[in-house]
């Protein structure tokens, strides 16, 4: 567990005592030779740590090493969220796990609704007959590569001021134009509505659409 892991947990109140000494254990055979990080770890002999004199060893840590703790949730979430694709991007992490991360914010409805563009990329790995491919540019046989990809494309989109929705909309490359209508359809474009452009209304559902936004 990294820091920036460590810290949305904290926040979310997914951590435990023991997690802040597995952290320290874990800079320490890195070759940390912080003394913070040192005290911290050498609580692993501990059966029963107390965990008031933990938190304080932890900010002791967080003071040594130059860190900021985020000040929300929001923040967290955000770092860890960026944090996660980095590190498959950067080979730190399984494409898999990456994945099923994803997923799991995918479904809670509390999350923006660009991360269902993770949703969309594993039932199209599962390839299901009769279902809507709308990540037909990737190959998708080689999953992997598959997963890397979309980390990348979604690094680029988190960091945007998305529309509403995104991408359950369509948009056109022209005049900018968002409609909400179904997007559930093999279809890749359409005219605008707006400024009559042909086929310059994208179905962002598509991973060759949100390349070109």
């Amino acid at each position: 567990m990294d820091f920036i892991e460590l810290a949305f947990k904290r926040l979310d109140r997914r951590l435990t005592t023991n997690d802040y000494i597995v952290w320290a254990d874990g800079l320490l055979v890195a070759g940390s030779e912080a003394s913070s990080i040192a005290e911290l770890a050498s609580w692993s002999w501990e059966p029963n740590p107390d965990a008031e004199m933990i938190e304080r060893i932890f900010r002791s840590c967080v003071s040594e090493l130059g860190l900021i703790i985020p000040s929300t949730w929001e923040d967290a979430f955000s770092a860890y969220v960026v944090d996660i694709c980095n590190r498959v991007l950067q080979g730190e992490m399984q494409p898999h796990d990456c994945l099923s991360k994803m997923i799991e914010f995918a479904e809670d409805d509390e999350n923006p609704f660009v991360f269902s563009v993770w949703g969309d990329l594993a039932k199209d790995l599962l390839n299901a007959p009769g279902e809507i491919i709308f990540n037909d540019v990737l190959d998708l046989d080689d999953a992997s590569e598959s997963i890397r990809k979309t980390a990348s494309q979604f690094l680029e989109l988190y960091a945007r001021d998305l529309p509403a929705r995104f991408p359950f909309v369509w948009q056109c490359k022209e005049c900018g134009e968002v409609c909400n209508d179904e997007t559930y359809t093999d279809e890749l474009s359409r005219t605008c509505p707006s400024c009559k452009s042909a086929f310059a209304l994208k179905n962002m559902r598509f991973f060759r659409n949100r390349s070109d936004y």
